[in-house]
């Protein structure tokens, strides 16, 4: 049983980010960790459905819908149901304020031209932010960097003191 619920875990609530850092900007792709088997799965279920239904419509009638109608349209929309690739950009543009919590996967860029396209949050493992943050500040000239001991805080960073900056 825990087997089933910590594959259930890893494959819906974790996911894959990969990113690419260049002078220009940050950009990255996340992608949930779910194996095409279960696309795979997922779809001949709903072909299965599809069958199931046109059979009960063939022996029993249009009534036969009155109580899989439900199944029957989103076997419809199963069918073509396979990975999706999340794709995001941050183009570096002006002076930056980096903000992170401590122990926790989130970065969250804020630049003084507030332009959308240049602002933007970046999630990774907790290890591999420090180094993603060295990174960050060889590639911006004119970086701030803010610890946030609430996520409220890196939403609105005019929340953090001057005192709780650091120098990471």
């Amino acid at each position: 049983m825990g087997g089933i619920m910590a594959s259930f875990i890893r494959f819906l609530w974790f996911a894959d980010y990969h990113y690419h850092l260049t002078e220009k900007g940050i950009y990255y792709t996340c992608q949930q960790v779910i194996s095409e088997n279960a696309y795979t799965v997922v779809r001949i279920t709903a072909w299965v459905g599809i069958a199931v239904c046109v059979l009960a419509a063939a022996l029993i009638g249009p009534l036969a819908f009155v109580g899989a109608g439900a199944f029957a349209l989103m076997s419809f929309s199963m069918t073509n149901f396979s990975a999706e690739t999340i794709s995001i950009g941050i183009r570096f543009d002006g002076c930056y304020r980096i903000v992170h919590l401590k122990d926790q996967e989130v970065i969250r860029l804020y630049n003084d031209t507030r332009k959308r396209y240049s602002t933007g949050g970046i999630f990774c493992s907790p290890d591999e932010k420090f180094h993603l943050i060295q990174l960050l500040k060889s590639q911006l000239p004119d970086v701030k960097i803010l610890e946030a001991k609430r996520y409220k805080e890196v939403l609105n960073p005019s929340m953090i003191s001057p005192d709780e900056t650091s120098a990471s």
